[in-house]
């Protein structure tokens, strides 16, 4: 009994710390989205103020400002692209999976492994989701962050050219 009891006490443990582990990606993921839809608005406001100035300017200045809005919605729309439901695994588990016969026959250790096996699929699936994001939220700073720059460029080569 004195194994069986350590077998249960191990599974509970490894269990909780999936439990854990699976709240803190919920906890980052919330943080994400939050800082994803926030670059996306700053972009967007980006851009509507390029088209304000670009309604009063010059051939040169107006290309300028048609560029760098442009490339700030792109940069908006990858920043809003992270934070873009997916699918994302929560801790905890289905109530009526506990009840068939094939769980309930087995011994309780034996049942806790099989659920810690499931939050390892959901962390995995998790860390992915979380991956991929963060790839679009980059890509999303990359060409929004660097839209003045290139706006900037092509107002200067307008502006040589005319």
């Amino acid at each position: 009994m004195q194994e069986e009891d350590r077998a249960i006490a191990l599974a509970q443990t490894v269990l909780r710390q999936g439990e854990m582990r699976l709240q803190a990606q919920l906890q980052v993921a919330i943080g994400a989205d939050q800082r994803a839809m926030t670059m996306g608005a700053v972009f967007i406001a980006g851009a509507a103020a390029c088209l304000g100035f670009a309604s009063d300017a010059d051939i040169p200045g107006l290309t300028g400002a048609l560029v760098a809005a442009a490339q700030l919605l792109v940069g908006a729309g990858l920043a809003i692209g992270a934070a873009w439901p997916t699918a994302f695994r929560l801790v905890g588990s289905r109530p009526n999976l506990w009840w068939t016969d094939d769980v309930k026959t087995k011994p309780l250790a034996a049942a806790l492994e099989k659920e810690s096996n499931n939050y390892a699929k959901y962390i995995a699936t998790n860390d992915d989701a979380l991956d991929t994001a963060a790839n679009w939220l980059m890509w999303g700073a990359v060409v929004g962050a660097s839209a003045p720059v290139v706006g900037a460029l092509a107002w200067a080569v307008v502006a040589l050219a005319v």
